[in-house]
């Protein structure tokens, strides 16, 4: 099951990357959600290919894949706390 998580998140990674260069603008969803999902698959990959025993670490790649884990939530907190913010301002005006 590890091997088709690998597979599962370079696919989402592919695709939301094609959708997003395709857009050719920061300022969109696409780019933020590319953001998100790159700062995911670094975290998530070294844990996989560490349980299928592609790399060695112990528990260090753990760690600093939780560690990255939580800056890409926080990352993704400010996506959507931005787009909310962007929506109830617009609602105000």
């Amino acid at each position: 099951m590890e091997g088709l998580s690998l597979i599962l998140i370079i696919a989402s990674l592919a695709i939301i990357s094609y959708l997003s260069f395709r857009t050719r603008t920061v300022r969109s969803f696409q780019f933020q959600m590319f953001l998100f999902m790159l700062v995911l698959a670094v975290a998530e990959a070294p844990r996989i290919l560490e349980t299928l025993g592609v790399v060695t670490g112990g528990p260090y790649y753990d760690l600093v894949g939780l560690e990255i884990h939580s800056v890409s939530m926080v990352i993704l907190a400010a996506f959507v706390g931005f787009r909310i913010y962007r929506f109830w301002r617009g609602k105000a005006s």
